[in-house]
């Protein structure tokens, strides 16, 4: 009975705490993105994940309602881009 009682006081906490941010992310999250969103590529272009950006990245634009700019940032095996 007292583990229980022991994990109920967290939980209460944290879905008062979820709840919370779930009021507060309408309020913020009406506006966003107000600006061109970057998509950043960390392999050069021309390849499988260029490609693949460059068919998500309309799709994206479209259901987001916002201008989508590919970004490729190679070097480093990747390291630079992510």
């Amino acid at each position: 009975m007292t583990i229980a009682r022991d994990l109920m006081r967290p939980a209460i906490w944290l879905s008062l705490l979820l709840v919370g941010f779930g009021v507060c992310n309408g309020v913020y999250g009406a506006s966003y993105p107000n600006g061109p969103i970057t998509l950043v590529v960390p392999f050069p272009p021309g390849g499988p994940a260029s490609v693949a950006a460059d068919i998500v990245a309309p799709e994206l634009g479209d259901r987001l309602k916002q201008k989508i700019i590919i970004d490729n940032r190679c070097g480093v095996d990747g390291i630079v881009g992510t």
